[in-house]
């Protein structure tokens, strides 16, 4: 049974909105966008988008639950179950809600955000601060101006800690996110080539990560790669004290030693001092691959030292952090090393799994399959043939197969041949593979969401889990 969160009459006055029908006095236990997830007693947000309108689904939240629904129109007719609430805009009804349930709770909430490495970094997160805390987190990826209020009313008295990924895709959106949100703690991955169709410029990247900097107190604290050089002014850009982590000493707060990077296997000792005394050594074994994985492990060592974890609990939770499909998984299918990292793809994410697979200890031979690096705007075919030229000058990769519109477009008229192949057909692929990979052989599949190339992965290997 889940508590109440606010009542019908509250629901009106946070929103500056007027109940049209129904019980000013019946209590809201949650929120839902899409009738197929309404859970009883929650309040149905009708939004009005380009492909449906959420007015005509105002009978199925009723019958999946709903007791309250946020419209939009007036007019909107009574629906048996209902309590109808008229807002100006559902969007900001939401986000202000939101706010005012944060606003009840006095504990350390951390922002997370970057180009590369922010989902998996929360997820680190989350799991470390869970060894010694109760912990509410994201849920899913819903790190949007939508999906972060969602999860915000998931907090509850019973938590500690929160740790929230923050999403954007144009400059402002950070700053919105942070007003509902205010962390005490931000986590910034990185800065690199990302979402430049809305930012156009690196420089706006730096600005809209900045945003997180800017929005925390004066008593808060920012963590920060040191080793990415995009991401050294942000350190200006905040009033709160500021750590870097690094893969290296070098002056960082949190760093490894004795890091070694195998096929699917992640060791080394993260140092983590300044942030907690005494310094803290936590050696660590995990299933995890690819040298930039080991970021999401020392920033969440290092928040988790800064909160007043012991060295004993965060040596656990770090024992327990499991990447999420699809984010450098890697495993055996049928004596073929796979490493599914199918979810996203920027530029710097694609050279660090390029670095893996061409460092990875490997028996036999390297392969390739990268798919269209979406949102890069103007600069996208600057960015996709970069991708290309490197493939072409490797030594170490037997075969590179180019999918996706991005990449037709970038190499139009310049193809590339033999080693590096551009191939339109995701079956094709799979077929040219499955003649060539060999006991002891590893392919990189990579590309952005949009791209889909887990299917290639399932034409060759079927639908099922690596070994």
């Amino acid at each position: 049974m889940r508590p109440p969160l606010f009542q019908n009459s509250d629901i009106a006055r946070i929103s500056r909105g007027e109940i049209l029908s129904g019980d000013p006095s019946a209590a809201v236990s949650g929120f839902a966008i899409d009738t197929r997830k309404v859970l009883p007693g929650d309040a149905f947000v009708a939004f009005e988008g380009e492909r449906t309108d959420g007015h005509r689904f105002l009978p199925q939240a009723s019958q999946a639950g709903a007791v309250t629904a946020l419209v939009t129109r007036r007019d909107t007719p009574a629906t048996t179950g209902l309590c109808l609430i008229a807002v100006e805009d559902a969007v900001l009804a939401l986000q202000e809600l939101a706010t005012a349930h944060r606003n009840r709770f006095q504990i350390p909430l951390v922002g997370v955000t970057g180009s590369n490495g922010k989902t998996t970094t929360r997820s680190a997160l989350e799991t470390v601060l869970s060894a010694g805390l109760r912990v509410c987190a994201s849920r899913g990826n819903f790190n949007n101006h939508i999906g972060l209020p969602l999860s915000l009313f998931a907090l509850d008295e019973t938590h500690q800690a929160g740790v929230f990924e923050l999403g954007m895709s144009h400059l402002g959106e950070i700053a919105v996110l942070t007003r509902i949100l205010r962390p005490e703690i931000g986590v910034i991955t990185n800065v690199a080539p990302a979402h430049l169709e809305g930012l156009g410029t690196l420089d706006n990247v730096i600005r809209a990560k900045g945003e997180l900097a800017e929005a925390l107190p004066e008593e808060g604290r920012l963590f920060l790669n040191r080793d990415c050089p995009n991401s050294t002014s942000l350190a200006s850009m905040t009033r709160a004290q500021s750590s870097g982590v690094r893969l290296r000493k070098n002056g960082a707060d949190a760093w490894v030693s004795d890091l070694q990077v195998e096929l699917a296997r992640l060791s080394g000792t993260i140092h983590v001092r300044h942030v907690r005394e005494p310094a803290m050594e936590i050696p660590f074994d995990l299933p995890l691959s690819g040298r930039h994985m080991a970021y999401p492990l020392i920033f969440a060592a290092a928040v988790a030292a800064h909160l007043g974890l012991d060295e004993q609990t965060i040596r656990g939770g770090i024992a327990a952090f499991r990447p999420a499909q699809g984010r450098m998984d890697i495993g055996n299918r049928g004596g073929v090393q796979v490493i599914d990292d199918c979810y996203n793809a920027n530029p710097a994410s694609t050279d660090a799994a390029l670095d893996h697979l061409e460092e990875a200890p490997v028996s036999g031979k390297r392969y390739a399959v990268l798919g269209d690096m979406l949102e890069l705007g103007e600069e996208s075919g600057h960015y996709h043939r970069k991708v290309a030229a490197r493939c072409l000058k490797s030594t170490r990769l037997e075969q590179v197969y180019l999918f996706g519109e991005e990449f037709r477009a970038a190499l139009a008229g310049d193809e590339p041949t033999g080693r590096v192949q551009r191939i339109d057909d995701k079956d094709r692929i799979s077929s040219l593979l499955a003649e060539r990979l060999q006991k002891g052989d590893c392919l990189l599949v990579k590309g952005s969401r949009g791209v889909a190339l887990e299917t290639v992965l399932e034409k060759l290997f079927g639908a099922g889990d690596a070994a």
